[in-house]
């Protein structure tokens, strides 16, 4: 399982992978069932509810947008942040989700809940 705090340009979490905060509070997981949910100390605070929708991996694209694909590989829940390319999602310490632009400046385009 994949204990990251970041998913760079092209990166993909797959069914059972995470995202974790450095201090390990905050997680991003996709389920087995393809939906992917936000936890607080294990708590349950939002989810893309893409469990009845046969999501099965998670993409940050190129063009900066972060999916949720089908089987069939169609996006079947987004952040709408296309046209950024080469930005990151993170999951900070303080509990945001945030896509971050590449810059020397950091330029915050989505936060939680996305």
């Amino acid at each position: 399982m994949s204990n990251r705090s970041r998913l760079f340009s092209n990166g993909v979490l797959n069914k059972g992978e995470r995202l974790m905060s450095n201090n390990s509070r905050y997680k991003l997981e996709l389920l087995d069932d393809g939906n992917l949910v936000f936890y607080d100390n294990g708590k349950e605070k939002w989810s893309t509810r893409t469990d009845k929708k046969n999501g099965d991996k998670c993409v940050m694209q190129h063009d900066g947008n972060f999916v949720v694909l089908n089987g069939g590989r169609n996006p079947i829940w987004t952040t709408g942040t296309y046209g950024n390319k080469g930005s990151y999602l993170a999951i900070q310490d303080d509990g945001k989700l945030v896509i971050y632009k590449p810059s020397m400046i950091k330029n915050v385009l989505k936060v939680d809940p996305l």
